[in-house]
């Protein structure tokens, strides 16, 4: 557990008032760069980072005649940043969690890709997976790993549904575990070849966009509700400006975070 001081006091934010979750990549706290040390010093083959998401959103207030609230048990965040070599992105997707897609069925626990709501020009919008390298899931990614974020739904549920968020973040675990397993050999000639694939760097990308319909919770009177969604699907993003990968980057003495 990275955020100790949050967990005590029920908040996201760090005791120095940083949010951990979105501090990947500028290492401005010492939880961060220890996580950081830890996963560069160790190089993990796969890696799974849990936390708990509030399905009730602000976003959520606007919506159905009374608000509506997430189904989902689990939702997966893994990256779609265009940086990652495309056979991680594969193996992690239809392999990795494509298994525990299957096991959440078998148990009847409702799960879905990770999806986050914004407004844009006044409509809002939902976000489904990431590619941004401030999440843990695109940061491991990244460093040439097998990565999932795993939101399981929890945040402001106090004790309800305890066993069940409890089966949801075992079976998960232990079948991204048992997936290695079986699938080591395979894992290490993904890693392996990811290092070799040439592709030019994504600079910039765009999202794809398009409509959908998902399940909510009518708060109304609490039943399922089919909403028609407008979706930005980080997942099928193409690139709008690439360079070609440079041989090496020059790190000075002063941007040294790990001293």
């Amino acid at each position: 557990m990275a955020n100790i001081d949050g967990y005590l006091k029920e908040d996201r934010y760090a005791a120095n008032g940083l949010d951990l979750n979105r501090d990947q990549t500028k290492l401005m706290a010492p939880e961060s760069v220890i996580l950081k040390n830890t996963f560069s010093n160790y190089s993990p083959e796969v890696a799974l980072d849990f936390h708990e998401y509030n399905p009730y959103r602000r976003d959520f207030a606007k919506m159905g005649s009374f608000g509506v609230s997430s189904i989902y048990d689990v939702m997966f965040l893994y990256s779609s940043n265009l940086n990652v070599a495309k056979n991680i992105r594969i193996i992690t997707d239809s392999l990795f969690v494509g298994n525990v897609r299957k096991v959440m069925d078998q148990n009847q626990l409702r799960h879905a890709d990770y999806m986050s709501t914004d407004t844009y020009f006044g409509e809002i919008h939902f976000n489904r997976g990431s590619s941004s390298a401030r999440s843990s899931a695109s940061s491991y990614a990244l460093a040439n790993s097998i990565s999932a974020l795993i939101e399981v739904r929890g945040v402001r549920l106090d004790r309800n549904s305890f066993k069940r968020r409890i089966k949801t973040s075992y079976l998960t675990g232990l079948t991204f575990l048992e997936t290695t397993f079986s699938n080591s050999d395979l894992v290490k000639k993904t890693l392996k070849d990811a290092l070799y694939i040439n592709q030019k760097l994504s600079v910039t990308s765009k999202k794809n966009i398009y409509k959908d319909t998902i399940e909510v919770i009518d708060m109304d009177n609490y039943s399922i509700l089919k909403l028609p969604i407008t979706v930005r699907d980080a997942k099928g993003a193409i690139t709008t400006l690439e360079r070609e990968k440079p041989e090496a980057y020059i790190l000075t003495k002063e941007m040294n975070f790990f001293s």
